[in-house]
């Protein structure tokens, strides 16, 4: 197998799987001078790059990378995020809960229409690559804070919701007291 290599003026990059890495072994040894994107990182050459080259035992970088995509403007590797394989791990389970949980799915799209300002339809979008497909990437932009702003938004539905007196405000009240209970916030 070959991978492609990236370079700008200042410095390269090997585009490998993060499953790799874990496979490897080296998915925690990897230093904050790489990247990640979309379940790949981008190794720097300086550092990174070596110990996945030890790692799979290779000994000649010609053999097993593909030709150098190189640019002399700055790269847009350097945009993407740091890696952390902590990071992405908290990602991927995201990802699985927003595929597996509707009403993670349901509150999750609330608060991202809320933070991008659009109207998204709950119906069309019943896994992450739906989301993807449309090019909402603000479930990751999100997920740091993703569960706290679910959090967040049931409690201040919760106050909307707060007349005892009014049995539609009750019965709302209950609803969104169970599916805090359900979502385990």
């Amino acid at each position: 197998m070959k991978y492609q290599f990236y370079s700008d003026g200042g410095h390269g990059w090997i585009k490998v799987s993060i499953d790799e890495l874990k496979k490897l072994g080296i998915h925690e040894k990897i230093s904050n001078y790489s990247y990640m994107k979309n379940g790949y990182a981008y190794l720097e050459e300086d550092c990174d790059l070596s110990l996945f080259f030890k790692a799979k035992g290779f000994t000649d970088f010609d053999k097993v990378v593909n030709n150098n995509r190189q640019s002399d403007k700055q790269s847009k590797i350097r945009n993407y995020q740091t890696y952390n394989f902590n990071t992405y791990q908290n990602q991927e389970d995201l990802i699985d809960r927003f595929n597996e949980d509707s009403l993670f799915r349901l509150w999750t799209l609330k608060i991202i229409n809320q933070e991008s300002k659009s109207n998204m339809d709950f119906q069309n979008y019943s896994s992450y690559d739906d989301l993807m497909k449309n090019g909402k990437a603000w479930f990751l932009h999100l997920a740091d804070n993703l569960i706290n702003k679910i959090k967040n938004l049931i409690e201040i539905d919760l106050i909307l919701w707060r007349s005892e007196d009014n049995p539609i405000c009750k019965k709302q009240k209950e609803n969104l007291e169970f599916q805090k209970e359900v979502l385990n916030l």
